[in-house]
């Protein structure tokens, strides 16, 4: 139960800390958004305050301008109770300090300065004189009326991520749940969650990836088992002669013990033929592809499979030319199709017909003989490795050829599978694309 205590206990923190990230991330990147729309409100506001100023700059200027300089500074203080605020008459050179300004109040642009009290004063040059008019002025509340606003969005904002991230962090917990459990061999995890979430791809590919992986399992001990039973045979086989070398050593006895050993190391390497094979073609990822002539390939095909006693029949549609190619890799798409026809050959009684035809741009090919058929044989085991059907009409093989077969066709985007033909026995149908 520790590790069950763990796992969840690890998920909490985990969901925690993204969960404080995320929304720390946010209320940064927020903050970052309000301050930038303040500094532009505040801008708008510090405009508005000026454009409602500029009437008494020039009124005052305008008054001023009919009067020697030597008398504004008791004309400004006559003038403040009309205005209703202090109007203050400072010297142009009291802003040399700084060049930006007094370029500023020069061009004849007002000037908004900020004291240590952030209060706000507006200046302007009177005229082309050496003076320079001051307002006191005030911003807008415009920024701290809305102050509530942001702590309620925050705080919806948390609401929603907990509501919509909870599940999604539920569902990956369950995905690490399902991760740990096939890990340590549990092919039936899985990991169900709604079609409608964002996580439903990524668990349909884990669940088809642990399927595969059972049915990969499934065939390693299938293939285990087969090729312990295979091996034993011949061996035993071997082992019984041995016995009988030793128990009768007269020459015609050895010989036929000597031939009888020699058979079964044949058997042997034929045997391991096949498993080579099988292995090759599963560890090849893609075959190297070519134009092959479809006439061609399938008369070369019958023409070496020729038995005594069987009528082997080749038929082509008329659909099927000499111009006519298949994109395939040549070898390994005979090796496919002759070990299906071996198989059919090794069944029939009297007749086995291969027929082609062209159907949606793929390559059709039957191959049917007029054996005992399958019968009540699971078709989708027909394809595993080492599965026979039945030994007592069967000529040779070890239940490989198919499965290398169907190996190969899907390798080339084709379909291998059972079909009903017009002899009574199993039929094969090979469905290959042509480009």
């Amino acid at each position: 139960m520790a590790r069950p205590v763990q796992a969840a206990q690890f998920s909490n923190r985990l969901f925690t800390r993204f969960y404080v990230v995320l929304v720390a991330t946010l209320i940064i990147i927020s903050s970052g958004i309000e301050y930038v729309l303040n500094r532009m409100d505040e801008a708008d506001a510090l405009d508005q305050t000026i454009q409602s100023h500029q009437p008494i700059f020039s009124l005052v200027g305008q008054l001023l301008a009919d009067q020697e300089a030597n008398v504004w500074d008791q004309s400004v203080m006559a003038l403040q109770p009309q205005f209703q605020q202090p109007l203050l008459l400072v010297s142009l050179a009291d802003f040399a300090a700084d060049q930006s300004t007094l370029t500023t109040l020069q061009s004849g642009q007002v000037l908004a300065l900020f004291d240590a009290s952030d209060n706000l004063t507006l200046y302007r040059r009177l005229g082309d004189s050496d003076r320079v008019l001051g307002l006191p002025a005030n911003l807008p509340e415009v920024i701290d009326q809305r102050s509530w606003v942001l702590p309620v969005f925050y705080a919806l904002l948390a609401l929603v991520l907990f509501v919509l991230i909870r599940p999604f962090a539920r569902q990956l917990i369950q995905l690490k749940q399902a991760a740990l459990d096939l890990g340590s061999g549990d092919f039936t995890a899985r990991v169900e969650v709604p079609a409608s979430t964002t996580l439903a791809p990524i668990a349909d590919a884990f669940n088809a990836m642990t399927l595969k992986i059972k049915r990969l399992m499934q065939t390693q001990r299938d293939l285990v088992n087969a090729v312990s039973h295979e091996l034993r045979t011949p061996l035993a086989r071997m082992k019984f002669s041995f016995e009988e070398l030793s128990m009768n050593p007269d020459a015609e006895q050895v010989k036929q013990s000597v031939a009888a050993m020699r058979d079964d190391v044949k058997e042997l390497e034929q045997l391991i033929d096949e498993m080579l094979r099988y292995a090759e073609v599963n560890q090849i990822k893609a075959f190297a592809m070519k134009a092959v002539g479809i006439q061609g390939l399938l008369e070369d095909l019958v023409a070496s499979h020729h038995q005594p006693g069987i009528d082997l029949q080749l038929h082509m549609a008329d659909d099927i030319d000499e111009d006519h190619e298949l994109m395939c890799h040549e070898l390994s798409v005979i090796r496919a199709l002759s070990n299906v026809l071996r198989n059919a050959l090794s069944f029939a009684q009297q007749q086995c017909v291969v027929s082609a035809h062209l159907a949606s741009g793929a390559l059709v090919i039957e191959i049917n003989d007029d054996g005992p058929g399958l019968g009540e044989v699971n078709t989708e085991r027909l394809f595993e490795p080492f599965f026979r059907v039945s030994q007592a009409q069967r000529k040779s093989g070890y239940g490989l050829g198919l499965s290398i077969a169907h190996t190969i066709t899907q390798k080339h985007q084709g379909h291998l599978q059972v079909a009903t033909g017009q002899l009574p026995g199993a039929c094969f149908r090979f469905t290959l694309p042509l480009a």
